[in-house]
């Protein structure tokens, strides 16, 4: 138990000493607006008006110190156009194959460029049904690289798909529509060029994708679709005039990190105020990301100790068309940043600084890897006598408390002495002498002062650098373990040394001799526990390796262990003992209570719940009830289940020995049946027949009198109740019958001596 605490409060010790200063959060200060870096624009339905446009602003360095670097990237494209046809044109039967010539080239062509991006998304001549799906199929090394940005990837793999489906089906509906365009009419070659029109929205929106973009994810190049084979078919099919109604802006921020620190970011972005004025929609790609109604977009805490890189973003529609000031307005996003770092730590800070200086200390002399050996050595050594004085303190705590000796609770928190302190001194020498043996062929290190990264690195080069490291550190941590039992027979005197003879194998063989007869205890106690369930006690005593034990003592050197081993054995064995004595204990204090409820529940029942025993701990209630069948053997009670079930033919009792168990179950103090002939059968707990008989004939003309007297009726029964005890009286057929009853009692005593007398 004192360990137990004393690692506890050693844990948060440290705890305490090392985290204050570790943890620093902060705003990160950056521009209000984003500053534009490159900027490009193409013309995806060839009409000679911008469709897509590309911005690509300045990296923002969050941290210097830990190298983070933001960069905002926002591709913007006409998304939605709507066309007002002013005429629609009759077709002969060469403007009808030259719409079907038209068709047949863009589907052809579209087919053959998408092939190039369908392959490199791994999907084949299929698809995928979500970003789940999406991102599970593309498993090429041009989607393995951005395992950071997996989600956002998954979302632009699938609504890639979505729209090339998309546009497939709509491909397919204008050739099902061409092929009966002679027999139109204009309505129908209306709606004709109101699908081209989105076809060439589809294709524009396939382009502004992330997936075409090198400045997002760049997977795919951009998809040259023939465009200018549908503005030949919808000026074929009429006159039109059109107008953009959407603008798509596609927003993806990337952030970057070297450092080495656990670092995490909490990210707002704002909507430009101009898209968020018409707003149509905005879609949030990442799982718990928002977006409220102040136009803020907030993100889950970024981890960086994660990836080296990430990406987040999303996109939104709106009626706003896609002016240069707008971009060049763009907002920054808020950033607030938290570092956790231990080298911010002043006890970290003061480790290092203090292995720096043991290093200098001794690698000038002694060179590099003893220098390092000794850096390590000296910090276990430091930590285990930190750890010494938490038990020392604790064991000095308790005894205050316990008014105890200080002297022996340092001799308890020391524990035993070491009475191999030669073999230790000769070890520590032959560790040394390796370690020597090893440098000389080692590999020099000119390092002047000592960083840790590179500590690995120089263990990998030089092999036998490494080895007399090892040796070196093992020679100065024997060396230690001397010095420290020298240490500690100071403080606590001669019972320390003493101590040592509690490990030794005499002192075993009477631990051993101790176990051996409280195990012999536990066998006896667990023999005789009439049925209780000791299922675990037996699980105890069979896991008592005594053989093994026996085994061990025979063998020198392992005294210590053996000890240990004893008294972990000694102790569950001795618990045992004391679940088996207190289980005993409790079903001889309450087997009157529990059997008394039992007897009343069960009654002249067939059966019985044991649920139905409140009174019993479900643990007990098996044990009780299987109890209460052996002590009742004539009743043939027996447990089924959850059940306490009496053998066939023997659910009801019959005359006097039903009535006999009113009386035996407390449930009355006494009864009389009265005959004609007189008084019948008399059965009382007090013992005096004669008296309860006559008391019991009095109350039948008592009542008998009263009856016609008084009532002017013919009675049935009455009932006289006192402070304590009542008296009822009943009549049958050709019989009555009195009944005594405690007060609490006389209502349900009386109900079943009713129904007995009925049967007799």
């Amino acid at each position: 138990m004192r360990h137990s605490v004393a690692t506890v409060l050693a844990i948060a010790a440290l705890m305490l000493l090392i985290l204050p200063g570790c943890v620093s959060e902060r705003d990160v200060s950056a521009p209000e607006t984003e500053k534009v870096l490159s900027a490009s624009a193409s013309d995806v339905d060839q009409d000679n008006y911008t469709d897509i446009k590309s911005y690509v602003f300045r990296p923002i360095i969050i941290d210097a110190d830990q190298n983070i670097i933001m960069q905002k990237s926002v591709t913007a494209a006409q998304s939605g156009t709507s066309i007002t046809v002013s005429k629609v044109n009759g077709l002969n039967d060469s403007q009808i194959a030259r719409l079907e010539t038209l068709l047949f080239k863009f589907d052809s062509d579209r087919k053959d460029k998408e092939s190039a991006c369908r392959e490199t998304l791994g999907f084949g001549n299929g698809g995928c049904d979500s970003p789940t799906a999406c991102i599970t199929t593309c498993s090429g090394p041009e989607c393995q690289k951005y395992d950071y940005a997996s989600e956002l990837l998954g979302y632009w793999i699938y609504d890639y798909s979505q729209n090339e489906q998309a546009l497939g089906n709509e491909l397919d509906a204008v050739h099902a529509a061409i092929v009966t365009i002679a027999d139109s009419t204009p309505d129908q070659r209306e709606a004709l060029m109101v699908r081209l029109n989105s076809i060439r929205s589809r294709t524009i929106a396939i382009n502004a994708n992330p997936l075409m973009n090198d400045n997002m994810f760049g997977i795919c190049r951009q998809i040259d679709y023939e465009n200018a084979d549908l503005n030949e078919m919808l000026n074929i099919l009429g006159t039109y005039d059109e107008k953009p109604t959407a603008f798509l802006y596609v927003v993806s921020i990337k952030f970057a990190i070297n450092g080495k620190d656990i670092t995490q970011l909490k990210i707002t972005d704002t909507v430009p105020k101009p898209l968020l004025a018409a707003l149509k929609n905005i879609t949030m790609v990442q799982k718990d990301s928002s977006f409220d109604q102040a136009a803020n977009i907030t993100w889950p805490p970024l981890q960086f100790n994660l990836y080296p890189e990430y990406m987040i973003g999303y996109t939104l529609t709106s009626g706003q068309s896609m002016r240069e000031d707008i971009f060049e307005n763009w907002p920054t996003p808020n950033i607030r940043m938290q570092v956790v770092s231990l080298s911010n730590s002043p006890i970290i800070q003061y480790v290092i600084g203090t292995s720096g200086y043991i290093y200098m200390l001794v690698k000038g002399f002694a060179g590099y890897y003893p220098a390092l050996s000794l850096v390590l050595a000296f910090w276990t050594i430091a930590f285990f006598l930190f750890w010494m004085a938490v038990v020392v303190a604790v064991n000095f705590f308790s005894a205050l408390m316990a008014r105890t000796g200080l002297r022996d609770s340092l001799v308890k928190a020391f524990g035993g002495s070491n009475p191999y302190w030669k073999e230790y001194a000769i070890a520590s020498g032959i560790f040394f002498a390796l370690g020597l043996g090893l440098l000389m062929g080692s590999t020099p290190v000119a390092e002047d002062t000592l960083v840790i990264d590179n500590i690995a690195k120089h263990m990998i080069e030089s092999p036998l650098g490494a080895g007399s490291t090892v040796f070196f550190f093992l020679s100065f941590y024997t060396a230690y373990a001397l010095l420290e039992d020298r240490f500690k027979g100071i403080l606590a005197g001669r019972k320390y040394y003493e101590n040592v003879l509690d490990v030794s194998p005499k002192a075993n063989a009477l631990r051993f001799k101790k176990l051996q007869e409280r195990t012999e205890e536990l066998r006896q106690k667990l023999s005789s526990t009439g049925g209780l369930d000791v299922s675990d006690e037996k699980n105890v005593l069979i896991s008592v390796p005594l053989d093994r034990i026996e085994t061990l003592l025979r063998k020198e050197g392992s005294e210590r262990a053996v000890k240990e081993l004893i008294e972990v054995y000694i102790d569950k064995v001795e618990a045992a003992i004391g679940r088996a004595d207190e289980k005993v204990k409790i079903s001889k204090e309450y087997w009157a209570e529990w059997s008394k409820e039992i007897a009343e529940k069960l009654g002249e029942r067939g059966s019985v719940a044991l649920t139905s025993f409140t009174a019993i701990p479900a643990e007990w209630r098996v044990w009780a009830a299987n109890k209460y069948a052996m002590d009742n053997d004539a009743e043939e009670l027996a447990v089924e289940g959850d059940y306490l079930k009496r053998a066939a033919g023997k659910a009801e009792a019959t005359g006097e020995d039903a009535l006999k168990k009113l009386v035996s179950r407390d449930m009355a103090l006494g009864l009389a049946v009265l005959t004609k002939e007189g008084v019948g059968t008399v059965i009382t707990r007090s013992g005096n027949r004669s008296l309860e008989g006559i008391l019991s004939w009095k109350i039948s003309n008592y009542a008998s009198t009263l009856g016609q007297k008084v009532l002017n009726a013919d009675y049935i029964g009455m009932v006289i109740v006192g402070s304590k005890n009542a008296v009822a009286f009943t009549r049958g057929e050709g019989r009555e019958g009195v009944i005594f009853a405690p007060k609490d009692k006389i209502k349900a005593a009386f109900s079943e001596f009713e129904n007995r007398l009925k049967k007799l």
